[in-house]
């Protein structure tokens, strides 16, 4: 479940012992096909960021309004999940990368 977003800037932080990093300066390039099927969770990708516009989830009573609003591109780090980052000279080549990104690993 990831995006693949340009940013020009990325801030590195620490929330309640986790490393989360957020992007600045984003724009949307791809999404992953996860987010082009049909599911439970709708999601809203835009330059700036993205949000939940609906949910078909029993659980959605737990979620808070935030979820529903603009959220800006971000990566929590721990364990193996981390962002991937990588240079590409143009957003073809970005999502040749993505679409392979075991390879990037």
């Amino acid at each position: 479940r990831r995006v693949l977003i340009s940013y020009t800037k990325k801030e590195n932080k620490l929330l309640n012992g986790v490393h989360y990093i957020t992007f600045k300066g984003t724009k949307l390039i791809d999404t992953d096909n996860y987010f082009k099927e049909e599911r439970s969770h709708k999601y809203l990708f835009e330059n700036d960021g993205y949000k939940l516009v609906k949910c078909d989830n029993n659980l959605k009573e737990l979620y808070p309004d935030s979820f529903y609003e603009l959220r800006e591109y971000h990566a929590y780090c721990f364990g193996e999940a981390k962002p991937i980052l990588f240079r590409a000279k143009s957003n073809e080549e970005a999502i040749e990368k993505f679409n392979c990104r075991n390879e990037l690993r």
